[in-house]
């Protein structure tokens, strides 16, 4: 496949699939933080429809992300044990290198068109540089980037549902691979500034 694909694009999510279910850690005392649904609703509608792959999911997250098919951390493989095709959404665990040095190769063989990548801390944007230093893979600000003016209020899954847990420490960046700029800012620079 090609940066042509028009992936994501459809009908609608259809759950289920793979499923993987992975603790996205923000700090040492935090345990799963889900990305909250305006977020991914931009997301979705930057790319212009559905995301085809969450490689770091569970099934709480699906809720929200609908992805077509997602993975967990429970079905012995782990989202690096599948293919990551099409449109990819990715609020990684930590580390975060793994994770965004998997995306930029399947991006660069064109089996990923279109990813929306959720970076936890700015820390990551600089960090990014260091890591394409040493790989020769694409960094963050390669892509268009979006810092929310306000921290994130990520959400918590607390008895299997969805609720509102405090903002990090931190400030969060969201990054657009494959996105034409001016449109990744047409859904984004009302919550922060697009670089």
């Amino acid at each position: 496949g090609g940066s042509d694909r028009r992936c994501g694009a459809g009908e609608g999510a259809e759950g289920g699939g793979v499923t993987l279910a992975i603790n996205v850690q923000h700090s040492a005392e935090s345990a799963a933080w889900y990305t909250p649904g305006d977020i991914v609703e931009r997301a979705r509608a930057a790319i212009g429809g559905y995301f085809d792959f969450d490689p770091a999911s569970d099934d709480i997250a699906n809720t929200v992300v609908q992805a077509r098919q997602y993975a967990t951390e429970h079905d012995g493989l782990g989202g690096f044990g599948h293919s990551w095709r099409g449109c990819i959404w990715l609020n990684p665990p930590t580390p975060p290198r793994e994770w965004w040095e998997r995306l930029m190769r399947d991006v660069l063989t064109g089996d990923v068109c279109r990813a929306v990548f959720v970076a936890y801390s700015l820390e990551q944007l600089s960090q990014s540089q260091l890591w394409s230093e040493k790989s020769g893979l694409p960094h963050m600000l390669d892509f268009p980037v979006c810092i929310p003016r306000r921290r994130v209020a990520y959400l918590r899954g607390v008895d299997g549902k969805l609720v509102k847990g405090a903002a990090p420490p931190h400030a969060s960046a969201i990054v657009g691979v494959g996105i034409a700029r001016s449109h990744f800012a047409r859904e984004f620079s009302s919550l922060g500034v697009v670089l």
